[in-house]
């Protein structure tokens, strides 16, 4: 995603956007007891603890993203090994999210550890400075993609496509609007995101190509047509308040010469469906012409 840290990819920036204020964490629980209600709420009360450590100065920048990318990895090991998932149900004495039957350590809460909850080796590169609190923060402002623990089990949606972009008319001709196939909804309290990706080559002066990738995320309920069973509509407006990555893409596209985007569905357990083909613009769906 543009905006993300960039050490951080996929589905682990997704799941790093849940730096919000979430429920606070429980205490541990005894061995041979249901550790928690569900392993993917334990990591989402560490990334909200986190994200608040870094809003009140108890983290660092290099802190927070190296913890949320941690937990963005165990989480995806939860939801794809089943026997890491059998090994949580036997408790998590250190919290530190790898299961009691696989940690080899006893570690500090929140903080990160390898797949045997001891401390990983120093990650290479540049040591902390002062643009790892410019992700962080860039992290933060795009706080959307919530772990949703209903979802926990739930399979992957099944695929979107795009059927068409483009721009308004009249109060709207500074919005943008985007129409894609709409996802069977998920079970009630399963949140369910659209990842769009774009392609666009820009207008400038130079002999050369400039392309621009640029990802956004939406809330399935930021769906402008609701009732409407088979498409969803998104739309990008012009002086609302928009992520940096919203507000990249209105920029590119109103200086864009060609575009080709496509679009996946994700839901709250990380879980997603296959991206689409990259398509041309349409200028026209269901009966929208732009």
């Amino acid at each position: 995603m543009s905006g993300r840290a960039g050490w951080l990819g996929g589905a682990g920036a997704l799941l790093a956007l849940a730096g919000c204020v979430c429920a606070g964490r429980t205490g541990p629980k005894p061995p041979g007891a249901d550790p928690y209600p569900s392993y993917l709420q334990a990591v989402e009360s560490d990334l909200g603890e986190a994200a608040r450590g870094f809003v009140d100065g108890k983290l660092t920048g290099r802190q927070y993203l190296d913890l949320a990318s941690d937990r963005a990895a165990k989480a995806r090991r939860y939801r794809d090994d089943s026997s890491w998932r059998d090994a949580a149900k036997q408790g998590d004495r250190d919290e530190d999210r790898v299961p009691d039957p696989l940690d080899r350590c006893d570690s500090p809460r929140s903080t990160p550890t390898n797949e045997e909850g001891c401390p990983p080796p120093n990650r290479p590169g540049p040591g902390p400075g002062p643009d790892d609190d410019q992700r962080a923060r860039d992290l933060l402002d795009q706080a959307t993609f919530l772990l949703s623990p209903a979802c926990d089990g739930t399979p992957a949606p099944r695929a979107s496509n795009p059927l068409a972009w483009g721009h308004g008319t009249g109060d709207t001709r500074n919005t943008f609007f985007f129409v894609i196939d709409k996802v069977a909804s998920t079970p009630p309290g399963c949140d369910l995101f659209y990842e769009m990706e774009f392609r666009i080559d820009l207008l400038h002066l130079g002999p050369d190509p400039l392309v621009r990738y640029i990802t956004v995320l939406f809330r399935g309920g930021e769906d402008i047509t609701p009732l409407d069973s088979s498409r969803a509509v998104f739309s990008l407006p012009f002086g609302e308040f928009l992520t940096p990555a919203r507000a990249d893409l209105w920029g590119a596209l109103t200086n864009a010469r060609s575009v080709r985007w496509r679009v996946r569905a994700v839901n709250g357990a990380q879980a997603t469906s296959p991206w689409s083909p990259m398509k041309a613009k349409n200028a026209t769906a269901g009966g929208m012409t732009f």
